[in-house]
């Protein structure tokens, strides 16, 4: 009886691993399909925690076939996928689920953190610092004329190039992301009354590109590093939620920008790839190709 009590408990718990790994799987073939060059970030965010799974589900595999049990090995693999259906179905109905969440991000009319984030640094940074709107502030391409002048320097994009790392974190200057990045001065700064605080300064910072020497106005959008403090000692489910709202506040800030006369022709969006994704993400690199295009 005691025997019979041991098996089935171990029946359960593989069960209950097999049906939960089998679910990331289809959470990961679902999310990589569209995102074919992004394979190998998926995989780690998707299958990261769930290696006990996989473990559990392969000894109760090979117990099967080493002992020629293969009745049990397809009752098992039918109880399985029952399982990880009802976890579908489960998914679907608690809003608290992974899969909820993403959906909520992906269809949730801008109700969303991401939106909100992008919004926030529309209104209260890019739109104050980028256009000149006659009030005693210089806009960007003034500030960069004056600083051209000033130290007989030529900046071929007059133009905020503005880095979105798909890593989300970003060192305190673009010189410590690449050896092939000198960091020269600041623009002038912007000065308003803003909230409450008088006389608020708003700068930006000039870089050079090395080995063709272009110098180039850029910075990282700092929403998604204040996003990355705040969950980079969360569990697995924020991280792959992070890759959901990075895709929407990327689309929403390119969103914005295109609908902004004022400001659409005054800044670059520069998406940068994960260090660990495959592709080129040399910074220097990337940023001397969007000057030369």
């Amino acid at each position: 009886m005691q025997e019979l009590s041991l098996h089935n408990v171990i029946f359960l718990l593989t069960l209950v691993s097999t049906g939960k790994f089998l679910w990331y799987l289809i959470h990961f073939i679902r999310d990589t399909i569209p995102r074919k060059n992004d394979v190998n970030r998926q995989a780690k965010m998707y299958f990261n925690d769930s290696w006990p799974y996989l473990i559990i589900m392969t000894c109760q595999m090979v117990y099967y076939i080493s002992l020629e049990k293969y009745d049990d090995l397809c009752s098992f693999t039918i109880y399985s996928a029952i399982y990880a259906t009802i976890l579908f179905l489960c998914q679907n109905w608690d809003d608290k689920t992974l899969l909820a969440k993403k959906i909520f991000l992906r269809n949730s009319y801008d109700l969303d953190r991401a939106s909100g984030m992008a919004e926030n640094f529309y209104h209260g940074y890019l739109n104050i610092i980028l256009p000149h709107r006659g009030d005693g502030n210089k806009g960007i391409v003034e500030r960069i004329n004056d600083f051209e002048d000033k130290e007989g320097i030529t900046i071929p994009v007059k133009k905020l190039l503005l880095v979105l790392p798909r890593d989300l974190y970003f060192p305190p200057l673009l010189s410590d992301a690449s050896n092939k990045i000198q960091t020269i001065a600041n623009l002038e700064g912007t000065r308003r009354d803003r909230a409450g605080t008088t006389n608020r300064i708003y700068k930006n910072s000039v870089y050079k590109l090395l080995p063709q020497n272009y110098y180039v106005v850029a910075e990282a959008a700092t929403p998604l590093l204040s996003f990355y403090e705040g969950i980079k000692n969360q569990d697995s489910e924020s991280k792959i939620l992070a890759e959901e709202v990075y895709e929407k506040f990327c689309k929403y800030i390119e969103d914005l920008l295109k609908s902004s006369p004022e400001c659409r022709d005054l800044i670059i969006p520069v998406r940068v790839p994960n260090r660990d994704s495959g592709e080129s993400a040399d910074l220097a690199k990337i940023l001397s190709d969007v000057i030369e295009k």
